[in-house]
């Protein structure tokens, strides 16, 4: 098998889009001529290939080698990014990876459809080094471990939590952003973590009520404003049964 430096000068691209399917449309059977690239941006869909399937989600990139028959089922609406390369048959690539917490493959798999949709550049060689950018993150990823897909999803359930703490979620959306039910994301904690994805929301918000407490001079309304509880005396209660204490002695102390 040629390695990546040795293909780089004769990788052309050969078409790309961004698909947007409504709840329930199918992507039926078909094949290309060339290795296909999906990488979804959101909902859940059922990847097909022969006798395999697996779930598509968001941050999930697909490679489909030529001739290769392949089909999408869909369980929500869903979105992705899509585009074939001229490369060798040959050429081991895995048959999908999950980005990284960064999302560097997604951003380049966009960069790769601009060129190919708006600057019809395809064959050029910022196209070209888009595509061999985006072999070498394949090429490592292979190398680090690999996550369950239940992993993965609660990993991206926790960042969305982690940033949107303070804000009033719905465990629903980011289970529906995650690309899978709100069932199967509480079932997904529990057996992973133990605890349920509230009870992570909970932690979250207490901890960072405390830090506050401890390094800043707000009051304790801006506190719970800040954090997501609904009132001080809301926040008062959650933090006794925390720590065993009041938010104002772990202020004086």
């Amino acid at each position: 098998m040629k390695s990546i430096a040795q293909i780089a000068k004769s990788i052309q691209v050969t078409g790309g889009s961004v698909y947007v399917a409504p709840e329930g449309k199918n992507f039926p059977r078909h094949c290309h001529r060339n290795w296909e690239f999906v990488y979804y941006l959101s909902g859940n869909i059922d990847c097909v290939m022969d006798e395999v399937t697996f779930e598509g989600h968001p941050g999930l990139l697909w490679m489909t080698p030529p001739e290769q028959h392949h089909a999408e089922t869909a369980h929500t609406a869903y979105r992705n990014l899509n585009f074939t390369v001229d490369l060798p048959a040959s050429l081991g690539l895995p048959l999908y990876l999950e980005d990284d917490p960064e999302g560097c493959m997604g951003q380049l798999c966009r960069q790769i459809v601009v060129e190919v949709q708006h600057r019809r550049l395809a064959s050029s060689s910022i196209a070209r080094l888009l595509v061999e950018t985006l072999l070498h993150y394949v090429d490592r990823a292979q190398k680090r471990e690999q996550v369950s897909p239940s992993e993965s999803v609660v990993r991206r359930a926790e960042a969305c939590l982690d940033e949107r703490y303070a804000q009033e979620i719905s465990l629903e959306e980011i289970a529906r952003e995650c690309g899978v039910s709100s069932a199967s994301l509480r079932s997904y904690f529990q057996s992973l973590r133990g605890y349920s994805p509230r009870d992570y929301l909970k932690t979250k918000r207490i901890e960072q009520a405390r830090y506050l407490l401890q390094t800043s001079t707000l009051t304790l309304d801006a506190i719970s404003e800040l954090t997501g509880f609904y009132s001080a005396s809301h926040l008062s209660r959650m933090f006794k049964q925390r720590y065993q204490t009041s938010p104002g002695s772990v202020r004086r102390l």
